[in-house]
């Protein structure tokens, strides 16, 4: 938080205690000057004439006016805060007088003494625990000015200059926001609205996860060159879906179903992580040998409901991609040192609706062992290897997999190619 106080006699204590410091009677300030009595108030000019001793310096705080350049300008960190959160700015000015009644000369050598202390201290510096500063500047005022001024104050015209004190900020009421550090994830969630249902139970929607690895040397200008997709509901063997809804926990709901192509519905309830109300996390199996096994890639629709008497919510729709496992962090894949093959571990992996792109190239499948720019899936479908295409510069390249039409790899995977 930018430095600031809420009692503004503060700085009127600290001004005029630089003038009582120089001011006293064995104070190098004096030079040649025969020291003599000198009394240094903050009140108005006249207040204190009749009852200090020698001569009197008056610092009075006369006037405060708002500094227009920070008025609207954050004053800690970069965001704009709301006024009970930002300190209010404020130029303060003083008018510095002396006063000994005929001693003339008494008067003058004060008010010496006092603009030069000013002068060499015109940055004064708060301590140490907020390590912030404001400065004290001369105003430059004319005569006509001067006398009007005095003329305000209905007090006889003394010898007198005016002092502008800034930047100076009143505390707020709340403690400013700090900024926060720069977000490592963002989610959105989205709720329909006035949707309705012909049964107590519903769903909204399937939630979206995806996550970003940046490689070595990425920068935000290499954003638009990150392959990756948004897709409702999309899930790979191993991930759990987040379904959002209402009346999950309902006993005539408890079951949940997948329905693939052909209309074939899977009672998959042994999936289900939770019995929450509104939301229904279901955890498909990394394990293809689990009964029931994730199905292959495909869209599906899941909905929930029982059997006995038949009854089901509306759908929502599911993504299953094929699963990739072999991604490192950083995130970049390198071929095998003696045969330039790239291979590719997961499930899922089906020969016929398998696409493998490197950068905006297409590699072409093939049964047998690659050369460059193909790929081979293996018999189980538990990896894929390939080789870059010839003509590919050395560099790093996205490595984009289809399984089915639905995309696979993790957004921001590369292929590096040396």
């Amino acid at each position: 938080m930018a430095w600031s106080v809420l009692d503004l006699s503060i700085i009127t204590d600290e001004l005029t205690k630089l003038l009582t410091d120089a001011t006293e009677l064995n104070s190098p300030a004096w030079g040649s000057i025969t020291p003599f009595p000198v009394t240094v108030s903050g009140a108005m000019p006249e207040a204190d004439r009749d009852s200090a001793a020698g001569c009197l310096l008056s610092l009075y705080l006369l006037h405060v006016s708002q500094d227009p350049y920070f008025r609207n300008t954050p004053v800690s960190g970069p965001l704009a805060q709301v006024n009970r959160k930002h300190p209010l700015s404020l130029n303060l000015y003083y008018l510095l007088t002396a006063f000994a009644n005929t001693l003339y000369h008494h008067e003058q050598q004060a008010m010496s003494i006092a603009m030069r202390c000013f002068h060499e201290r015109a940055i004064m510096q708060v301590p140490p625990a907020q390590a912030q500063e404001y400065s004290i500047t001369m105003e430059v005022e004319t005569a006509d000015e001067m006398s009007r001024l005095w003329q305000a104050l209905s007090a006889p015209y003394r010898l007198s200059v005016v002092y502008k004190v800034s930047i100076v900020f009143v505390s707020p009421t709340e403690v400013p926001l700090p900024a926060a550090m720069p977000p490592t994830g963002i989610g959105l969630a989205v709720r329909p609205k006035d949707s309705a249902s012909d049964v107590p139970a519903r769903i909204f929607s399937a939630a979206v996860r995806e996550s970003l690895a940046a490689r070595d040397g990425a920068t935000a200008a290499g954003a638009d060159n990150v392959v990756t997709s948004i897709v409702p509901g999309l899930v790979r063997p191993g991930d759990d879906l987040i379904v959002t809804g209402d009346g999950f926990d309902l006993p005539a709901y408890a079951k949940v179903y997948l329905t693939g192509p052909g209309a074939v519905e899977t009672d998959i309830t042994g999936w289900r992580q939770d019995h929450a109300a509104s939301t229904l996390r279901v955890r498909f199996p990394k394990n293809l040998a689990a009964v029931p096994p994730t199905p292959p890639p495909g869209y599906y629709l899941l909905a929930l409901g029982s059997d006995g008497p038949k009854i089901r919510t509306n759908a929502a729709a599911v993504a299953i991609a094929a699963r990739v496992d072999t991604v490192p962090t950083p995130p970049g894949l390198k071929a095998d040192p003696g045969t330039g093959v790239y291979t590719v571990q997961g499930a899922g992996f089906t020969a016929a609706v398998t696409e493998v792109h490197l950068g905006a190239v297409a590699l072409v499948p093939v049964a047998a062992a690659p050369s460059a720019g193909e790929f081979q899936v293996a018999p189980d479908g538990t990896s894929f290897a390939f080789k870059a295409p010839a003509a590919l510069a050395a560099g790093h390249y996205y490595l984009d997999i289809k399984v089915n039409q639905i995309r696979s790899t993790p957004p921001s995977w590369y292929v590096v190619l040396e």
